[in-house]
């Protein structure tokens, strides 16, 4: 055949036509999809292992498509109990069918604190004393009962406790997050000396019933809007052997600590909270503790308190009036007897001051 003849307009006419029902075939129209689709659902479809093509059953046994039936169905399963658990996660937490968990606050080594609410959405703050046992136990519960009695504007008061999966649950009073003294730094010198009028105050409360706070730190003071709350801290048993070659977080209270206590802690009396509120307010003017200068190790500041040798308030603002200066050394006196005799003698200096200056 000739090249003319194959180039012949009747020829390139059935070839376009041929190109064209070809490109028909393999795009077909919606309609022709939708109906190729169709009848292709309904043929059930398995796997070839091999091939990994997809074959209808005519060509592969008809167990290959029950195995991956029963494995879409375990897959389903799994995913359903997937979502049961995911759902049983996020279920909420009740104390004794009283106190729901919100969130966690903090941890210690011997304590757990979360933010909770009761049934009428008050919050407060539950804290999980754990580690302790049935003579602990004991006697932590004769402690909290006692405390639950001293109940005051500036104390951070025990609402309830009880036990829970074999551990002392105590809820207290709600507090914010970081309103703790020790956040706060360099604050007015009235405002420092209202603070401390404050503790006192609670002091006061907790002496006249025989109660020697002896922890009083500004870690255990809180801030709340203008009034000031005392923690209650629970005596806790020191579970590792103190390193007194070591100054780290966990010895800070030991600046606001009188010398009686550190040499006898068991006889230390009220005499012991008035040192410590003297160190607060040393602590709220200076903007550092008493003795910190001492940072090397725990000896050595145990030595400094023997001696009393520490770097004076004057010596860091020398600013301060001379009556609030001396304040600050008469509770902090080394000697029994140079110090406050009661909390009360020490808040009337202090309102005098405030009056002078004002």
């Amino acid at each position: 055949m000739s090249e003319q003849q194959e180039n012949s307009p009747e020829q390139k006419a059935k070839q376009n036509t041929k190109k064209d029902i070809f490109a028909q075939n393999i795009e077909p129209s919606n309609q022709q999809q939708d109906l190729y689709y169709s009848k292709f659902d309904t043929l059930p479809i398995t796997q070839d292992s091999k091939s990994n093509h997809l074959t209808s059953p005519s060509t592969s046994n008809s167990t290959s498509h029950d195995k991956i039936a029963d494995r879409f169905q375990q897959l389903a399963n799994r995913s359903h109990s997937s979502k049961q658990y995911n759902r049983n996660s996020q279920k909420e937490i009740w104390i004794e069918g009283k106190y729901k968990v919100i969130k966690k606050r903090e941890t210690s080594d011997d304590s757990i604190y979360y933010e909770v609410c009761d049934s009428h959405n008050n919050k407060a703050i539950l804290e999980f004393m754990h580690r302790l046992n049935e003579k602990e136990q004991h006697k932590t519960h004769q402690r909290i009962a006692q405390i639950m009695a001293l109940s005051h504007g500036n104390i951070q008061n025990i609402l309830d406790h009880g036990m829970y999966k074999s551990n002392i649950f105590i809820v207290r009073d709600y507090i914010e997050e970081k309103r703790q003294l020790q956040h706060i730094t360099s604050p007015p010198i009235d405002i420092s000396i209202g603070i401390v009028i404050q503790i006192l105050t609670a002091l006061e409360h907790l002496h006249s019933y025989n109660y020697v706070h002896l922890s009083l730190n500004p870690s255990t003071i809180y801030v709340c809007n203008n009034n000031i709350k005392i923690q209650m801290v629970l005596p806790k048993r020191l579970r590792n052997p103190v390193d007194f070659h070591k100054m780290n977080s966990e010895y800070v209270h030991a600046y606001y600590i009188p010398l009686e206590q550190i040499q006898k802690s068991k006889s230390a009396t009220s005499l012991a909270d008035i040192y410590a509120t003297g160190a607060i307010l040393f602590y709220l003017l200076a903007g550092r503790a008493p003795f910190v200068e001492i940072k090397k190790t725990l000896d050595r500041l145990f030595y400094a308190k023997l001696k009393d040798h520490y770097q004076r308030l004057p010596e860091i603002r020398s600013d301060l009036p001379q009556n609030i200066v001396a304040v600050v050394e008469k509770a902090m006196g080394h000697k029994l007897h140079d110090r406050y005799q009661s909390a009360m003698e020490m808040k009337e200096d202090l309102q005098n001051c405030l009056a002078m200056d004002g």
